[in-house]
């Protein structure tokens, strides 16, 4: 679960290039992600987490953010049509089982299917920005990182 506090992250420097003014992030952990995106101007913040806690914190940290408490895939279908802005997509949902949650293969690492979510159901899609963490875990098992 990285975060984009590190101004580092380029987060800025999209939001600018492309006029960016929606942040939508599955997996939001501790909510860094979303308070930096409020902190630099989108006007629109959305998050979704599956551990409970987690959602408490980021409203707590982030009381202007949507912030629902549940898996990405129903949070998207949920969110997706309702948006028209140009989107920064922070796709980091993963591995519900680290927080000792259920997991099936849908939630287990739901990368690809948040993206075929996006594609389907997001007007404009083409102009948005989607970023994805945590792609080494589709690397192979050989994979050193």
């Amino acid at each position: 679960m990285t975060t984009m506090t590190n101004p580092a992250s380029g987060l800025s420097n999209y939001k600018q290039n492309y006029s960016l003014t929606s942040f939508v992030e599955t997996g939001s952990h501790l909510g860094e992600s979303l308070k930096y995106a409020k902190d630099i101007g989108f006007e629109k913040v959305y998050g979704c987490d599956i551990h409970g806690p987690y959602v408490d914190i980021c409203k707590e940290r982030v009381p202007e953010a949507t912030m629902i408490h549940s898996e990405s895939i129903s949070f998207l279908q949920n969110l997706l049509p309702t948006i028209n802005e140009k989107t920064f997509f922070w796709l980091d949902a993963h591995f519900p089982a680290y927080y000792g949650l259920q997991e099936n293969e849908s939630t287990k690492f739901p990368l690809i299917e948040e993206c075929l979510l996006i594609k389907q159901l997001k007007q404009n899609y083409e102009n948005d920005v989607i970023v994805c963490d945590d792609v080494r875990i589709l690397l192979p098992d050989n994979n050193p990182l």
